[in-house]
């Protein structure tokens, strides 16, 4: 439910959707500490917060979690993510980012062993 939900937010433009999911991950946080549900409050953490606070990359803040269940998973739903808003993939997507925001996306998103592959397969600089 919960990534569905931040799905909604997609469509919201981009300070209103960045405020409207820090609140909505606030609010999951806050109901939990109620609850004491120690399993959702790992879903709802407070990098999770804080990721959902940058704008364009709060996008993926429900990746953290996932990425410590499974890298891959989070890599395939973040492929998704990126190819539903903007008909490319990752990689491809992050191409024409600023090197922070490469950065910060690929610690992020891309499992240690994906991004090797796409380090070897960048071809070398011959300006020597």
């Amino acid at each position: 439910m919960s990534i569905g939900a931040v799905f909604a937010f997609d469509i919201i433009p981009l300070p209103m959707g960045t405020i409207s999911r820090f609140l909505w991950v606030m609010g999951n946080r806050i109901y939990i500490e109620f609850k004491r549900d120690k399993e959702k409050r790992k879903i709802h953490s407070l990098p999770v917060l804080l990721v959902s606070l940058i704008p364009g990359i709060g996008y993926f803040a429900y990746t953290l979690p996932l990425k410590k269940y499974n890298e891959d998973v989070a890599y395939v739903y973040a492929n998704q993510i990126v190819y539903m808003r903007n008909k490319v993939f990752l990689v491809k997507y992050l191409e024409g980012k600023p090197r922070i925001v490469k950065w910060a996306l690929k610690r992020l998103l891309i499992p240690e062993d994906i991004n090797k592959f796409i380090e070897s397969q960048r071809p070398e600089d011959k300006s020597e």
